[in-house]
């Protein structure tokens, strides 16, 4: 399972999401309310980051540039903040939240990083 790391710069909508997380099946490693406690949570582990678009210490474009590079991101924020990352390789649900949208995405993106994983394992 990929190690999800949520962070939100209100510490009560980290935990409302980490925990409709937790109810369909995900394993939250870390909840966070700054992109630095994000970074170095996120060092040396792979996974997702579900964020929003604004933290106290910097953007979503920031805690992108500086997470590891075998971290994934799913960006929570409303349209009108979506339009702005369409081509930086960032994931996105749209707000407000409608939770299969939301649980749906991160499975896919959970697949995707382990079938990254048993191919890097295949490779001998």
């Amino acid at each position: 399972m990929a190690n999800i790391i949520v962070v939100f710069p209100k510490i009560e909508d980290a935990k409302n999401i980490r925990n409709l997380l937790v109810r369909y099946g995900f394993s939250v490693s870390a909840v966070c309310t700054t992109g630095a406690q994000a970074i170095s949570t996120a060092d040396g582990l792979d996974g997702i980051v579900v964020c929003g678009y604004r933290f106290p210490d910097m953007l979503y474009s920031d805690l992108h540039e500086d997470l590891p590079s075998h971290f994934e991101m799913l960006l929570v924020a409303s349209q009108k903040y979506l339009s702005e990352c369409a081509n930086q390789n960032i994931v996105t649900v749209s707000m407000p939240i409608k939770v299969h949208d939301l649980i749906d995405t991160l499975q896919m993106m959970a697949d995707a990083i382990a079938r990254r994983r048993r191919k890097r394992k295949a490779v001998p």
